[in-house]
């Protein structure tokens, strides 16, 4: 029987054509379905951005590897390097992540992927990319700025990333090492648009310091003059180390006795200083933080550099902390008439944010109010207002409770996509070439198929 001279029933070769488009979409979705929702890339950041490198962290839910590939922006994005703590031969899984791509050209566009055990991820399906900043010729005098973390029974913290955000600059991060201690270097840290390194007063800058685990959060807010060392951080708590700033050194004194100081430290030792108020200064009035814009969780914004403002204590100084791939930090202190404002030194990208404002009440109780909000490319471009006026949220203590602060980054939380890293964010997506070719060969033989069977 001669197969080319039979005519098929055009209803069977139907079936068949069907048949074999649905096989292919249920192999598309259980590949996509094998891929562990534990491995997910969760905020995403880049940080320690220079003119020769850039840092790039995550958090998964589950211990998993990590590493990333990258080239310049229009190259193929070959070349792989791992987490930190990998040697070439031997990588391990964690649930805190870091990779930091050195060997870069000055003010140069790159592209990167994440890949996490077998899966690789990018930003809403394309890569991430970051600029390195131009060579800055003169060297910075020395200083670090260092603590340690610790569990709430007491242990150390193994599986930590750390983060350091000052005003007007680019976050710093770094992974904690055993026994719980970090070290970041403030004087390498640059402007938030790379072209030099951050000016700071060591006896009055106010860092926010976040230490992310892949189970917890932790937000610290501590003066220069108290980070050397920081307090210890212990995980599950959002403390405010402000109160406990060094005075300078010229008026250093060391207590006779423990029982002199009416606190110590964790370690059980006091601390070598005075606790006093800086001459002129007025403590906060009774009364609680607002924010009016944006004044409701989830509301869209048509500009790319947010003015956002509200009403407290006069005098009162707010830390705050708009969390994004790329996170910006500053300091603002209410106006006498009770109001205050701040703009972030850079634009916004488009996609989903997360602004938290840090403070101390009347009460000396640290208190922190936290809001989303999302940046519209399409109503930016076009002009609208920025925000939309609604009924302003109230602030809920956050010291001792533990309360998470921070945006997830990727569904990049891989929350969902979003925004440390928090995170215009993006979301990581998978990349798995595979499948794709799979079905792309699947349906070209279905189409030559049914081409034939039509013609019969």
């Amino acid at each position: 029987m001669n197969l080319l001279t039979q005519r098929f029933p055009t209803l069977l070769g139907l079936v068949l054509l069907f048949a074999g488009i649905a096989g292919g979409v249920w192999f598309l979705r259980s590949e996509r379905s094998a891929v562990n929702p534990e491995f997910i890339p969760q905020k995403v950041r880049i940080s320690n951005t220079a003119d020769n490198k850039f840092s790039v962290s995550w958090i998964t839910s589950g211990k998993a590897t990590g590493s990333v590939v990258w080239g310049k922006v229009g190259d193929a994005l070959s070349t792989k390097v791992a987490d930190e703590r990998d040697s070439a031969t031997a990588p391990d899984s964690y649930t805190t992540h870091q990779v930091t791509v050195t060997g870069l050209q000055p003010s140069t566009q790159y592209a990167f992927r994440i890949t996490s055990n077998s899966a690789t991820y990018d930003n809403n399906g394309s890569p991430y990319t970051v600029t390195t900043g131009p060579t800055i010729t003169t060297t910075p005098l020395a200083k670090s700025f260092y603590g340690t973390v610790q569990n709430p029974g007491g242990g150390s913290v193994g599986d930590a990333l750390v983060y350091l955000a000052l005003p007007n600059a680019q976050v710093a991060s770094v992974l904690v090492h055993a026994p719980g201690s970090y070290t970041i270097p403030l004087s390498t840290i640059r402007t938030t648009d790379l072209s030099s390194y951050v000016a700071f007063d060591p006896s009055a800058t106010i860092a926010t310091v976040t230490v992310e685990t892949g189970s917890q959060t932790s937000t610290a807010t501590v003066s220069l003059a108290n980070s050397t060392p920081v307090p210890v951080i212990t995980m599950g708590q959002n403390p405010d180390f402000r109160a406990a700033a060094a005075i300078p050194n010229v008026a250093v004194v060391e207590p006779a006795t423990p029982s002199a100081t009416p606190a110590s430290t964790s370690s059980g030792q006091v601390p070598g200083i005075f606790n006093v108020q800086p001459l002129g200064s007025t403590p906060p009035s009774a009364g609680s933080v607002t924010l009016s814009n944006p004044a409701s969780d989830g509301e869209t914004i048509a500009t790319t550099q947010p003015e956002f403002r509200g009403t407290g204590p006069s005098a009162a100084v707010l830390s705050i902390t708009v969390h994004s791939v790329t996170p910006y930090s500053g300091t603002v202190t209410v106006a006498n008439n009770g109001t205050w404002t701040w703009t972030p030194p850079a634009n916004l990208a488009p996609g989903s944010h997360t602004v938290t404002i840090n403070y101390i009440d009347a009460q000396g109780v640290a208190q922190t109010l936290e809001r989303t909000f999302t940046v519209s490319k399409v109503e930016a471009a076009a002009g609208d207002p920025a925000f939309v006026s609604t009924p302003s949220a109230s602030t809920t203590a956050i010291y001792p409770s533990p309360t998470p602060v921070g945006s997830p980054i990727v569904e990049s939380t891989a929350g969902g996509r979003v925004a440390m890293p928090a995170t215009g964010s993006g979301v990581p997506v998978t990349g798995i070439v595979e499948p794709t070719v799979l079905t792309g060969a699947i349906g070209f033989a279905i189409m030559v198929a049914g081409a034939f069977l039509l013609a019969l």
